[in-house]
């Protein structure tokens, strides 16, 4: 979990998975989407919903869920704040979470209902059950 967004080519690293996986075997992920870089300088990428799907064309049952909604993603990106190594940051995010924001932010992401905002995504595919014949 969590490893795609460090390796130097995931599309490779999701065709080796699929090569090793047992037909109908199931693949689970999760990855980064809005979210502060992290375990430097190895931190590469960021998914997007279509580039997952893109990403697995190959598998079967493809099933992609957003992590969050809008003010959650605020919410984490305030929190992991205090992971900097600014002081100015870390006090920043301290007054955030005393500030009685948080319910706010969890208002704002009842309120909007959008897709276009994520910390990140978890999901599912499965390898097709018989080999795919002649492109198939």
């Amino acid at each position: 979990m969590e490893v795609l967004e460090h390796v130097y080519d995931p599309a490779q690293a999701l065709a080796e998975i699929y090569r090793v996986l047992k037909p109908g075997g199931v693949l689970i992920f999760s990855v980064p989407f809005v979210f502060p870089l992290h375990d430097r300088p190895f931190d590469y990428f960021r998914f997007t919903k279509h580039g997952i799907e893109l990403l697995l064309r190959n598998y079967d049952q493809v099933n992609i869920v957003e992590r969050n909604n809008y003010g959650e993603t605020i919410s984490v990106l305030m929190m992991r704040l205090l992971m900097e190594k600014s002081h100015k940051a870390k006090l920043l995010a301290m007054t955030f979470m005393l500030s009685g924001a948080i319910p706010l932010f969890a208002l704002l992401g009842r309120l909007v209902d959008s897709d276009a905002i994520t910390s990140g995504y978890v999901g599912s595919a499965k390898k097709h059950e018989y080999p795919m014949t002649n492109g198939s």
